[in-house]
């Protein structure tokens, strides 16, 4: 997930894409897994895959690389708490939308 958020990141950086998302999960999704993975010193992948075996008991994860397979394999080592659960489970808020002309960022919609 890492590598692809990345990209897509580039490709806005260098011009080539005005807006980026991804179709599997809404865009707070990784936003708390990463928020989760900061406070518990491990990564998003790490966080992502430890929920993925509370709902599944052998998930398939596509890896390409070895850092994939290095990643899942830690996903073992955190459990994850009730709270922690309920916590990435749980919808946000949407952020208010800015609006995309230059000098209208923080125009107030009506």
């Amino acid at each position: 997930m890492e590598d692809i958020l990345n990209g897509l990141n580039r490709a806005v950086q260098a011009g080539k894409a005005r807006y980026i998302g991804i179709s599997n999960c809404v865009a707070w999704q990784p936003v708390k897994a990463n928020a989760l993975a900061g406070k518990r010193g491990v990564s998003r992948t790490e966080i992502s895959l430890a929920w993925l075996l509370t709902k599944a008991a052998a998930p398939v994860v596509g890896a390409t690389k070895f850092h994939h397979i290095d990643g899942a394999a830690k996903a073992a080592a955190p459990e994850l708490t009730d709270d922690e659960i309920t916590w990435l489970e749980a919808p946000c808020a949407p952020m208010p939308m800015a609006r995309s002309k230059p000098g209208n960022a923080r125009e107030k919609r009506v």
